[in-house]
């Protein structure tokens, strides 16, 4: 473990419950943050690729629109 975690740790050891528990909170939910992050990176490179192939053809928005309002009745 490096010098600087272990001088960090010591001084969190010291604050008080509740500071604590904000420190490892804040510190659990950056991790979770990044995990999430990633795999929404994963996610939008799946869908880019058959894209990317020509695998799929895309569709003018303004159409997918005018045809949810045809749909809904509006």
């Amino acid at each position: 473990m490096f010098r600087e975690t272990e001088s960090l740790l010591r001084d969190a050891l010291q604050l008080p419950d509740e500071e604590r528990l904000r420190v490892a909170e804040r510190l659990f939910e950056s991790l979770r943050e990044e995990k999430v992050l990633s795999a929404w990176l994963d996610e939008a490179e799946r869908r880019k690729s058959p894209w990317d192939a020509g695998l799929l053809n895309g569709v003018d928005g303004a159409d997918v629109i005018r045809g949810l309002r045809n749909h809904s009745g509006r």
